[in-house]
């Protein structure tokens, strides 16, 4: 099974061929508008659970889709990102999209707050009137009167933050949404335009309300507020700037802590969280080292000491949670073959030293010796950022990467004892593969989820 994954090849006896998927017994009708209605509580990964159900009773995708927040309470910021996305998949594709907002005016004020219509507008290139339905552009323009945060300890700070004409420089939210636009060239981190995109979003997050923010809720010890400035946000958005086609990227995050009570709608069980979103429009991560491979091409700059890389669990299922494999252990040292599955490519994006700029760059595999992991060239060796930030993420604060690209969603995290014991693995990898007729993800939309104190 570990080949099959590495070559792209499935059991029969495990999983259903994605062509068999598509032919389902959908309704053949073609309907000129479809109305997407969702819950009162959008999790991470509800909204494209609803996608699913809903095109999945249809042969082809309608011309106008009509997203209906109404009932809506709760938005995670995660499904904000994604309804980007799909806005900006459908526009690609010369179909129309509109929103109907929440009738929760809670819920409003926060979109507003964080800027979502805003950022949908710098996506799409659409004046925010056309992508909303027509009865709710009167809310395009209500004042925010109040905001009240989830949690004590941040209410001050995120009232604070929002617009305020006496204080224009407390104007940008740091929760809120940040757009840039790239420009026309791939960047280099040392000498192109677009290298200052991830350097000033990280300056930003070095700002002293928001240093203030980490030091208090971080699992951190003390001074480590600018690891997240330093490694998170800037390889986050180094990654992103080199993506191929990519134009936009965009920045949004939160803060998150359940009430102890557990009565808020958001209470999920869950410990509190920051979350961080860098979404991007370019191509897809799978597609772009899957091209290199398939070419012939290498994806692996470096060779490192055995001891740096980890076995990973990987799982992967289908949107409903249906195991389409048997668990397999992939060891991080292997490379992807030119026909590995595109489970497999996405999680090699995480490995050290792989990347699809190494045929740019070099024509030999490089190899690092032990006495040279603590020069200063480590972090800017090609393949290194996704790694590097695997590492801060997921080992040093114990929190979660997941990706979001393609047909996939992939989420890393530690194994916990039981799973770290009985397979040797560091991490367990989780990949969940969405059907053929569901519209492909567009671009790349990085997660990440550090939990707090």
């Amino acid at each position: 099974m570990y080949s099959a994954l590495l070559s792209g090849k499935t059991d029969p006896a495990m999983a259903t061929p994605r062509t068999a998927r598509t032919a389902s017994t959908r309704n053949p009708a073609h309907p000129k508008s479809l109305t997407i209605s969702l819950g009162e509580i959008l999790q991470p990964g509800e909204l494209d659970r609803s996608l699913v159900r809903s095109y999945g009773r249809h042969a082809i995708e309608p011309d106008n889709v009509i997203l209906d927040f109404g009932r809506c309470r709760y938005v995670d910021i995660t499904e904000l990102c994604a309804t980007i996305a799909f806005f900006r998949s459908r526009f690609d594709r010369r179909k129309r999209t509109q929103l109907k907002l929440p009738r929760n005016r809670d819920t409003r004020v926060f979109m507003n707050v964080w800027k979502f219509v805003d950022a949908l507008v710098d996506s799409v290139g659409q004046p925010k009137e056309q992508l909303v339905v027509s009865e709710d552009r009167k809310f395009l323009y209500e004042p925010i009167t109040t905001y009240r945060g989830l949690s004590q300890s941040l209410h001050a700070l995120e009232t604070r933050w929002t617009p305020n004409e006496s204080k224009p420089a407390e104007r940008k939210n740091f929760f809120g949404f940040m757009t840039y636009k790239l420009g026309p060239k791939q960047m280099n981190l040392f000498l192109d335009e677009n290298a200052l995109i991830p350097l000033n979003e990280a300056t930003r997050w070095q700002g002293p309300l928001i240093k203030a923010v980490l030091g208090n809720h971080l699992r951190s010890q003390s001074g480590e507020e600018d690891e997240v400035s330093r490694v998170v946000i800037y390889e986050s958005l180094a990654n992103a700037v080199q993506h191929p086609y990519a134009s936009t990227i965009q920045v949004a995050s939160r803060y998150y802590r359940p009430e102890p009570t557990g009565s808020e709608a958001t209470s999920d069980g869950q410990q509190g969280a920051i979350t961080i979103c860098v979404w991007d429009d370019g191509e897809s991560m799978v597609d772009t080292l899957g091209r290199v491979l398939r070419k012939g091409g290498k994806v692996r700059q470096t060779l490192f000491p055995t001891s740096m890389y980890e076995r990973v669990l990987l799982k992967v299922k289908d949107e409903s949670g249906k195991k389409l494999h048997e668990d397999v252990t992939i060891d991080q040292a292997e490379d992807p073959l030119p026909n590995a599955s595109d489970e497999m490519l996405l999680l090699a994006c995480l490995f050290p030293g792989v990347t699809r700029r190494v045929v740019d760059r070099v024509t030999e595999i490089r190899k690092l010796s032990t006495s040279s992991l603590d020069s200063p060239d480590l972090a800017s060796s090609l393949g290194m950022g996704l790694y590097i930030l695997t590492r801060t993420v997921v080992d040093r604060y114990g929190g979660e990467l997941s990706i979001r690209s393609g047909s996939y969603f992939l989420n890393l995290k530690l194994a916990y004892d039981a799973v770290r014991v009985l397979s040797n693995v560091r991490y367990i990898c989780s990949v969940t593969r969405y059907p053929g007729h569901f519209p492909q993800f567009k671009g790349n939309l990085l997660l990440i989820r550090i939990p707090s104190r």
